[in-house]
């Protein structure tokens, strides 16, 4: 995983169509997340080998592109995507030891189900660790989309007025903000939403989910589970292991009373 604020030292060999190493005229192209673009000062290190040192100062999708002229004329690109760093509620280490790996072969791949299992599971239970959030609303009573709520940092009113907390209540089991003057205006939340302490439960299911998507991707690569079969969830395009739907529903399996 690249990180935002990590520098990078990239390297290119330029080769003739003999497969040679030969000079020639050398740029690399970075287009950030916002589509701004940088150049990168590339330094010619011997015959035919260049490189250049990156920094990482957006959270995405990176392009990344050397291009050659002169006796070599080609196009090389790629595509790198930078986290910001966070707190992670269920780390790569933890799901290697769910599929029994210990080899770094896969580190990618496997990280890309990760993420994928995490916002499957934040999907039906919240931010599974405690971030910001900002929404507008139409009041009096406004329902915030992420919970469990844990604090409203700031509401901002019409014409950028920021209200005190005297202005509003919070009902954070509810997970709702209601200002006090009874209006419809609508209001701009800034607040904190996620689990404090996140259950084992739902850190079992990201785990159980994660796997799930390995293994049905890679067949003989790991063996799933006798039993194991999956539940489509409402208002989800896919199913997922009834284990972590269990898991995630309190042991009721949904359509279940």
């Amino acid at each position: 995983m690249t990180y935002v604020g990590q520098r990078e030292t990239m390297r290119l060999e330029v080769r003739d169509e003999e497969g040679l190493l030969s000079d020639a005229t050398v740029t690399l192209t970075l287009t950030r997340p916002d589509g701004t673009t940088a150049l990168p000062e590339v330094s010619h290190d011997d015959t035919g080998k260049y490189s250049a040192q990156v920094t990482y100062d957006q959270a995405g999708g990176w392009l990344r592109v050397w291009q050659t002229t002169g006796t070599v004329v080609s196009v090389d690109a790629d595509q790198l995507h930078v986290a910001a760093p966070e707190l992670q509620p269920v780390t790569l280490a933890e799901l290697k030891k769910q599929l029994n790996r210990s080899d770094r072969a896969d580190d990618l791949e496997l990280q890309v189900h990760l993420d994928a299992a995490i916002e499957v599971v934040e999907d039906l239970v919240g931010p599974l660790t405690v971030r910001e959030f900002t929404e507008t609303h139409c009041g009096p009573t406004l329902a915030l989309n992420r919970r469990p709520l844990v604090s409203v940092m700031s509401v901002t009113g019409p014409g950028g007025l920021v209200l005190n907390d005297g202005l509003y209540t919070v009902d954070t089991a509810a997970g709702t903000l209601t200002a006090r003057w009874g209006a419809r205006q609508d209001l701009t939340v800034v607040y904190r939403a996620g689990w404090s302490t996140i259950p084992a439960a739902y850190r079992l299911a990201v785990l159980i989910i994660a796997q799930h998507l390995w293994q049905t991707q890679h067949g003989g690569g790991g063996r799933v589970l006798p039993g194991d079969d999956t539940i489509a969830m409402p208002g989800m395009g896919f199913a997922i292991p009834s284990r972590a739907v269990e898991l995630l529903t309190g042991g009721m399996l949904p359509g279940i009373a």
